[in-house]
Protein backbone atom coordinates (compact mmCIF):
# COMPACT_ATOMS: atom_id res chain seq x y z
CA UNK A 1 0.00 0.00 0.00
CA UNK A 2 1.47 3.43 -0.89
CA UNK A 3 2.21 6.13 1.68
CA UNK A 4 -0.98 7.99 2.48
CA UNK A 5 -0.96 11.75 2.87
CA UNK A 6 -3.31 13.64 5.19
CA UNK A 7 -5.28 14.89 2.17
CA UNK A 8 -6.03 11.30 1.14
CA UNK A 9 -7.38 10.32 4.56
CA UNK A 10 -11.16 10.38 4.76
CA UNK A 11 -13.86 10.10 7.39
CA UNK A 12 -17.35 9.23 6.21
CA UNK A 13 -20.64 8.27 7.74
CA UNK A 14 -23.00 6.18 5.62
CA UNK A 15 -26.66 5.56 6.40
CA UNK A 16 -28.21 3.08 4.02
CA UNK A 17 -30.45 0.06 3.54
CA UNK A 18 -29.03 -3.06 1.94
CA UNK A 19 -31.25 -5.67 0.33
CA UNK A 20 -31.06 -9.35 1.27
CA UNK A 21 -28.11 -11.08 -0.36
CA UNK A 22 -26.57 -7.82 -1.63
CA UNK A 23 -23.11 -6.24 -1.18
CA UNK A 24 -22.30 -2.53 -1.14
CA UNK A 25 -18.76 -1.28 -1.74
CA UNK A 26 -17.22 1.92 -0.33
CA UNK A 27 -13.80 3.34 -1.18
CA UNK A 28 -11.39 5.70 0.52
CA UNK A 29 -8.20 5.27 2.54
CA UNK A 30 -9.24 4.26 6.06
CA UNK A 31 -7.95 2.52 9.15
CA UNK A 32 -11.25 2.30 11.05
CA UNK A 33 -14.80 1.16 10.55
CA UNK A 34 -17.56 1.16 13.14
CA UNK A 35 -21.18 0.02 12.91
CA UNK A 36 -23.09 2.74 14.75
CA UNK A 37 -26.39 0.90 14.42
CA UNK A 38 -27.89 -1.88 12.34
CA UNK A 39 -31.16 -3.79 12.16
CA UNK A 40 -29.32 -7.04 11.43
CA UNK A 41 -25.92 -8.69 11.27
CA UNK A 42 -23.61 -7.50 8.47
CA UNK A 43 -20.46 -9.00 6.99
CA UNK A 44 -17.75 -6.36 6.73
CA UNK A 45 -14.79 -7.11 4.48
CA UNK A 46 -11.75 -4.99 3.61
CA UNK A 47 -9.27 -5.40 0.78
CA UNK A 48 -6.58 -6.08 3.41
CA UNK A 49 -8.15 -9.33 4.59
CA UNK A 50 -10.55 -8.43 7.40
CA UNK A 51 -13.82 -10.33 6.99
CA UNK A 52 -16.28 -10.96 9.83
CA UNK A 53 -19.91 -10.60 10.90
CA UNK A 54 -20.71 -7.50 12.97
CA UNK A 55 -23.66 -6.24 14.98
CA UNK A 56 -24.19 -2.62 16.01
CA UNK A 57 -21.69 -0.77 18.20
CA UNK A 58 -18.77 -2.86 16.89
CA UNK A 59 -15.92 -2.28 14.49
CA UNK A 60 -12.19 -2.47 13.84
CA UNK A 61 -9.25 -0.09 13.97
CA UNK A 62 -6.21 -1.37 12.07
CA UNK A 63 -2.61 -0.52 12.76
CA UNK A 64 -1.58 2.88 11.36
CA UNK A 65 0.62 1.23 8.73
CA UNK A 66 -2.12 -1.14 7.54
CA UNK A 67 -4.96 0.98 6.10
CA UNK A 68 -7.54 -0.32 3.67
CA UNK A 69 -9.07 1.48 0.71
CA UNK A 70 -12.07 -0.74 -0.09
CA UNK A 71 -14.80 -1.65 2.41
CA UNK A 72 -17.55 -4.10 1.45
CA UNK A 73 -20.77 -4.41 3.44
CA UNK A 74 -22.75 -7.59 2.76
CA UNK A 75 -26.19 -8.69 3.88
CA UNK A 76 -26.17 -12.49 4.15
CA UNK A 77 -29.70 -12.62 5.60
CA UNK A 78 -33.07 -12.98 3.89
CA UNK A 79 -34.31 -9.54 5.05
CA UNK A 80 -33.27 -5.97 4.14
CA UNK A 81 -31.00 -4.36 6.75
CA UNK A 82 -30.76 -0.66 7.56
CA UNK A 83 -27.39 0.45 8.91
CA UNK A 84 -25.39 3.48 10.02
CA UNK A 85 -21.65 3.05 9.40
CA UNK A 86 -18.56 5.18 10.01
CA UNK A 87 -15.31 4.54 8.18
CA UNK A 88 -12.14 6.57 7.87
CA UNK A 89 -9.12 7.58 9.92
CA UNK A 90 -9.36 8.22 13.62
CA UNK A 91 -12.27 6.88 15.61
CA UNK A 92 -16.00 7.42 15.81
CA UNK A 93 -17.15 9.21 18.94
CA UNK A 94 -20.84 8.61 19.56
CA UNK A 95 -22.27 11.79 21.03
CA UNK A 96 -25.86 10.99 20.18
CA UNK A 97 -26.78 11.27 23.87
CA UNK A 98 -26.58 15.02 24.41
CA UNK A 99 -27.36 14.80 28.13
CA UNK A 100 -24.03 15.90 29.60
CA UNK A 101 -25.26 16.05 33.17
CA UNK A 102 -28.38 15.90 35.25
CA UNK A 103 -28.68 19.69 35.41
CA UNK A 104 -27.76 20.53 31.80
CA UNK A 105 -30.60 21.50 29.49
CA UNK A 106 -30.51 22.92 25.98
CA UNK A 107 -31.11 26.61 26.45
CA UNK A 108 -30.58 28.13 23.02
CA UNK A 109 -29.87 27.04 19.48
CA UNK A 110 -27.87 29.62 17.54
CA UNK A 111 -27.29 29.83 13.80
CA UNK A 112 -25.70 32.38 11.49
CA UNK A 113 -24.51 32.53 7.90
CA UNK A 114 -20.87 33.64 7.81
CA UNK A 115 -20.00 36.88 6.03
CA UNK A 116 -16.23 36.41 5.79
CA UNK A 117 -15.49 38.72 8.73
CA UNK A 118 -15.60 37.99 12.50
CA UNK A 119 -19.14 37.79 13.89
CA UNK A 120 -20.43 37.46 17.45
CA UNK A 121 -22.23 34.13 17.80
CA UNK A 122 -22.86 34.14 21.56
CA UNK A 123 -22.53 36.77 24.29
CA UNK A 124 -20.74 36.00 27.52
CA UNK A 125 -22.98 34.04 29.86
CA UNK A 126 -22.14 33.21 33.48
CA UNK A 127 -24.89 30.55 33.60
CA UNK A 128 -23.69 28.64 30.52
CA UNK A 129 -22.19 25.21 31.26
CA UNK A 130 -21.21 24.40 27.66
CA UNK A 131 -21.57 25.64 24.13
CA UNK A 132 -21.32 23.18 21.22
CA UNK A 133 -20.24 24.80 17.96
CA UNK A 134 -20.94 23.31 14.53
CA UNK A 135 -20.41 24.16 10.90
CA UNK A 136 -21.44 22.73 7.55
CA UNK A 137 -18.02 23.57 6.09
CA UNK A 138 -16.69 20.10 5.22
CA UNK A 139 -13.04 21.19 5.11
CA UNK A 140 -13.14 22.57 8.68
CA UNK A 141 -12.46 26.10 7.46
CA UNK A 142 -14.50 27.83 10.15
CA UNK A 143 -12.89 29.18 13.31
CA UNK A 144 -13.82 30.42 16.79
CA UNK A 145 -12.17 32.60 19.42
CA UNK A 146 -13.19 34.46 22.56
CA UNK A 147 -12.82 37.90 20.93
CA UNK A 148 -12.97 39.42 17.46
CA UNK A 149 -9.39 40.66 17.86
CA UNK A 150 -8.12 37.10 18.43
CA UNK A 151 -9.59 36.02 15.08
CA UNK A 152 -7.06 38.33 13.37
CA UNK A 153 -4.18 35.97 14.17
CA UNK A 154 -4.23 32.22 13.28
CA UNK A 155 -2.24 31.45 16.43
CA UNK A 156 -5.15 32.65 18.57
CA UNK A 157 -8.12 30.77 17.17
CA UNK A 158 -9.34 27.19 16.80
CA UNK A 159 -11.11 25.31 14.02
CA UNK A 160 -14.76 24.39 14.49
CA UNK A 161 -15.66 20.73 14.04
CA UNK A 162 -12.29 19.20 14.82
CA UNK A 163 -13.79 15.99 16.10
CA UNK A 164 -15.62 13.46 13.96
CA UNK A 165 -19.16 14.34 14.86
CA UNK A 166 -18.62 17.91 13.68
CA UNK A 167 -19.05 19.59 17.07
CA UNK A 168 -16.52 21.57 19.05
CA UNK A 169 -17.52 21.49 22.72
CA UNK A 170 -16.45 24.42 24.90
CA UNK A 171 -16.75 25.04 28.62
CA UNK A 172 -16.33 28.79 28.47
CA UNK A 173 -18.55 31.56 29.70
CA UNK A 174 -16.77 34.12 27.49
CA UNK A 175 -18.29 35.52 24.29
CA UNK A 176 -17.84 33.34 21.19
CA UNK A 177 -16.74 34.97 17.95
CA UNK A 178 -16.65 33.01 14.68
CA UNK A 179 -15.36 33.55 11.16
CA UNK A 180 -15.61 31.59 7.89
CA UNK A 181 -15.99 32.24 4.18
CA UNK A 182 -19.20 34.02 3.20
CA UNK A 183 -22.14 31.63 2.99
CA UNK A 184 -20.88 28.99 5.46
CA UNK A 185 -23.43 28.04 8.13
CA UNK A 186 -22.16 28.19 11.72
CA UNK A 187 -24.20 27.46 14.80
CA UNK A 188 -24.12 26.71 18.46
CA UNK A 189 -26.10 24.84 21.06
CA UNK A 190 -25.96 26.38 24.52
CA UNK A 191 -26.35 24.11 27.54
CA UNK A 192 -27.20 25.51 30.96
Amino acid sequence: MPTITDTQKISRRVQNTIAAGQTLSFSGYSNTFYIISTTGQLRIKTNTGISALYDGKKGVKTYEGNPFDVLEVSNETTQAITFDLFYGFGEFIDNSNTNTGATDTVSTNLAIVATGVPQLLADSDASRSEIWLWTDETNNLAWWAESAARLASPANYQKIGQNLDGFTKLKTKAPIWVVAAAGVNIGGIILK
